[in-house]
């Protein structure tokens, strides 16, 4: 088993009751986030409300016979009306869009879902991809520290909304299955070994088509490799007597 795979399984663990929880946060701090802007944009009007009383109090403190000085003030006066306007106008335009709050209705109809994620995450029409979108659509962060000694990893699921979730999971014990050259390749290289050398025995593995463990073909380097691996004795050509002169 993979780590993503037993992440998975701790997920469905929680996933009734932690995730629709996070959901119901998720949508009441997205309320709450909305409420905050509608608070700036409310200020915002305050502001250009000020500004523009103020243009207005400057505007009718000038003196009449001083008409350059006034006209420059009713035009900043009448920027400052238009200002006023826009802002409230965006603060009508986004206190339309605001979602309406849930209701206590609306909310346990929300808590009530649990029952059916399970049945949407196992049902044949849901596909893998659909898994991972309702993984991300719940979950914020996954955050995993491995412990390889002890085979198991510590897992801490942060859920939309804020809530936190921490367990163990169980790593597998197993191991890779080990690579190596097979074995009638390795029988037919002890009998070349007894009589032809490493460069030799390389030429006749590949005309056979034969490869290593990790499917290269054969050089000298890699045969005497693989003999040195298995012990298997070097070719020593055999020592020639000398001439002897009567």
């Amino acid at each position: 088993m993979q780590i993503d795979e037993a992440v998975s399984e701790a997920f469905l663990e929680v996933l009734e009751p932690a995730g629709v929880q996070a959901a119901l946060l998720a949508a009441q701090q997205y309320e709450a986030d909305r409420d905050a802007a509608l608070a700036q944009w409310q200020l915002a009007v305050e502001r250009a409300r000020y500004e523009a009383e103020k243009a207005e109090r400057r505007y009718r403190a000038v003196e009449p016979e001083n008409r350059l000085v006034a006209r420059g003030l009713e035009s900043e006066w009448e920027q400052r009306l238009r200002e006023v306007d826009q802002a409230r106008a965006e603060l009508t335009r986004r206190q339309q869009q605001r979602p309406a709050a849930l209701t206590a209705g609306e909310q346990q109809a929300l808590l009530a879902l649990g029952q059916d994620l399970k049945r949407v995450w196992f049902a044949p029409t849901t596909t893998p991809r659909d898994q991972k979108e309702l993984l991300r659509s719940l979950v914020e962060e996954v955050i995993i520290a491995v412990f390889r000694d002890d085979y198991r990893a510590h897992l801490t699921l942060r859920w939309r909304g804020g809530q936190l979730t921490e367990l163990d999971v169980h790593l597998p014990r197993s191991r890779p299955a080990t690579v190596r050259t097979d074995e009638e390749t390795l029988a037919l290289l002890r009998r070349l070994a007894a009589r032809h050398p490493d460069e030799v025995i390389a030429g006749i593995l590949n005309r056979q088509g034969r490869t290593t463990a990790r499917g290269l073909p054969f050089t000298a380097n890699l045969v005497g490799n693989t003999r040195r691996h298995w012990n298997i004795p070097r070719y020593e050509p055999p020592q020639s007597s000398p001439w002897v002169s009567l």
